[in-house]
């Protein structure tokens, strides 16, 4: 995994053979076999006919948590961090797709009833990371954007002021009103791919996020295959306290492996950072690939406890419930 994203023709690229078509090539596979699996019927539906997801979410609590350090997910990619006295919210995504795909998780809150959001960290430009319909009321906030390099012309055109692109490696500190306390963002690697429609595939940059004090840290995936750069990430940076990992979708593991850790995948990439509490995201939001809703997490539970993680914290908690990490 290269340190810099390559960069031809005005478009990037994970390594120096990747090539766009390659990316459309993917996602038409993806899309084709779905179908055609769905057609003749030989998976049964996202979610069972008559399945109770209400223990999967929770309306947040936010009291108390003011000055600590807390995590909820939201659903999907979109966390909300309570972080050294600022809020940061990730990936927001409140509804369904565009027209595309429905939310099969219902939102444990309104975008609109959301405490104070300071930064919006975004990880690539996907829809189903980047909503427009979602942004549009945290516009109050007037919150800090940080963008991968590629996308910052969107936010402006929807009326923000304040966003700024960055680059792989590219460090950003902010003062925040806990004294001699500041907190520094990094926009750092991942193995993914960009594009809202057919013809911008790859015009702007992907990434995760590493958030962090002199104190503690958290680390956020957004979307990526396996790769060393989470290993590299640990050795230049040291482990993060919180590891926000999506785990999903798995199947068909061949067509997704180029864009998306599976849940072995995902702890590799956990013991590869040497995180301390693990979070899954981006799962049972969305009906992508073949999984069912539960699969993932099912998978998660059965792997977690064959492996030697001493010391480690797996949080399988609903979407909405918040965390506070000061208090474990």
């Amino acid at each position: 995994m290269p340190k810099v994203p390559h960069k031809r023709n005005n478009r990037f690229y994970n390594h120096g053979e990747e090539k766009a078509r390659s990316r459309l090539i993917n996602v038409a596979q993806v899309a084709w076999q779905i179908l055609v699996r769905r057609l003749q019927a030989k998976r049964p539906p996202f979610v069972a006919k008559g399945m109770d997801l209400s223990p999967w979410v929770e309306k947040p609590n936010f009291t108390g948590t003011e000055g600590k350090t807390s995590v909820t997910w939201l659903g999907h990619a979109s966390c909300l961090i309570n972080f050294a006295g600022i809020t940061v919210l990730t990936d927001p995504v409140s509804g369904g797709i565009g027209n595309l795909m429905n939310r099969s998780l219902p939102v444990p809150i309104p975008f609109e009833q959301l405490p104070h959001v300071d930064v919006i960290l975004l990880s690539h430009n996907h829809r189903d990371h980047l909503d427009i319909a979602t942004l549009e009321p945290l516009k109050r906030f007037n919150p800090l954007i940080f963008v991968p390099e590629g996308d910052a012309h969107l936010l402006r055109s929807l009326g923000f002021h304040r966003v700024q692109e960055c680059t792989w490696h590219e460090s950003i500190m902010l003062e925040t009103n806990l004294e001699l306390n500041k907190v520094e963002l990094i926009f750092l690697p991942a193995i993914h791919w960009s594009g809202r429609g057919v013809l911008d595939v790859n015009r702007s940059l992907w990434g995760s996020w590493l958030i962090r004090t002199k104190d503690a840290s958290v680390y956020f995936a957004g979307d990526s295959a396996y790769g060393e750069h989470f290993a590299n990430i640990a050795h230049r940076y040291g482990p993060p306290d919180i590891v926000l990992m999506p785990i999903a979708p798995e199947e068909p593991r061949g067509l997704m492996a180029p864009s998306h850790v599976g849940v072995e995948e995902a702890l590799q990439a956990f013991d590869d950072l040497a995180g301390s509490h693990f979070f899954p995201i981006h799962w049972g939001t969305f009906a992508f690939g073949l999984d069912r809703f539960q699969d993932p997490i099912e998978k998660l539970k059965e792997l977690w406890p064959q492996s030697q993680r001493d010391n480690k914290k797996l949080h399988l908690v609903p979407a909405g419930r918040v965390v506070v990490l000061d208090d474990l």
